[in-house]
């Protein structure tokens, strides 16, 4: 009995110079600073690599857009770093087996429910578009608020399915984007063709 009682003692101690120290770690106005600088190079290397997919003419609002989601994630990450509890998230890729996916929200739909059943064999990730962010429930000896005795899901995450309403509207716009350029280039076939004859029409006659 007082060997568990040391032990509670040494975990309680452990655990509050540890939150302390990371406090002092991930709180001061140094902290930030770096922390903004890690970012701003993380932007970099992420626009580097998506600039030759993009639009050049929506470069500004997609640089805006991913410093946006990067400094969402720096400041959750140096938020999570000072909690006492074990904060994870979740982000496995679209195929991973082992992965339940009926309880991640589906990305462009309403919260109480989905235009297609999650059970239908023939739809499947494609995209996990937000991490999934849970946290453990507190150590028996640190349960001094009710809200910490239990596991926290602070995001469900969210994925992008093969026949959700974003992914079937840019199929639309593709195939009707398809559909014009051919129509153009017919049209643009033909004309040619009438004046290719108009033109000879006018060369053979005296």
């Amino acid at each position: 009995m007082l060997s568990m009682d040391i032990r509670r003692k040494s975990v309680r101690r452990e655990a509050f110079w540890r939150q302390q120290t990371l406090k002092a770690a991930y709180t001061t106005s140094d902290a930030k600073q770096s922390i903004n600088v890690v970012a701003a190079v993380i932007v970099d290397e992420i626009i580097d690599q998506l600039k030759h997919f993009a639009d050049p003419r929506n470069l500004d609002a997609l640089l805006v857009g991913v410093r946006k989601i990067v400094k969402l994630a720096a400041e959750t990450w140096r938020l999570a770093r000072v909690e006492r509890e074990l904060i994870l998230a979740s982000l496995p890729a679209p195929d991973a087996d082992i992965v339940p996916n009926d309880d991640w929200e589906e990305y462009g739909t309403p919260k109480e429910g989905t235009l297609s059943s999650k059970e239908d064999p023939t739809r499947h990730v494609i995209l996990r578009t937000f991490p999934r962010i849970t946290r453990e429930a507190a150590h028996e000896d640190f349960i001094g608020e009710e809200e910490k005795s239990h596991p926290c899901t602070y995001s469900q995450g969210c994925v992008l399915y093969s026949d959700s309403p974003v992914v079937m509207a840019r199929l639309q716009e593709l195939a009707k984007k398809s559909t014009d350029a051919l129509a153009s280039g017919d049209e643009s076939s033909r004309r040619g063709s009438r004046e290719s004859l108009h033109r000879e029409g006018n060369v053979s006659s005296p």
